[in-house]
């Protein structure tokens, strides 16, 4: 599920392709202010979860400042599935 708001521009294509492989992830970009830029975020979306698995932190928010780190947060939440 992308959250794109209609008036900002569509998230990048590697967002994208992430967007495709973790289903089960809702992705955005924040917006950037002066002196701080904009992250990569995703958190998971909860029905996809057990109690335990909520319970042990699974429905976290993970941020990173571009796809790759992100995508590399994002396999080590499916890791721990």
């Amino acid at each position: 599920m992308i959250h794109q708001a209609t008036d900002r521009p569509p998230l990048p294509e590697p967002l994208r392709r992430l967007q495709q492989r973790y289903r089960g992830w809702s992705i955005w970009v924040s917006t950037p202010y002066p002196g701080r830029p904009a992250n990569c975020y995703a958190t998971r979306l909860q029905r996809y979860l057990t109690w335990a698995q909520l319970g042990a932190g699974l429905c976290m928010t993970v941020f990173a400042p571009d796809a790759d780190g992100l995508a590399a947060k994002l396999a080590e939440q499916e890791v721990q599935l």
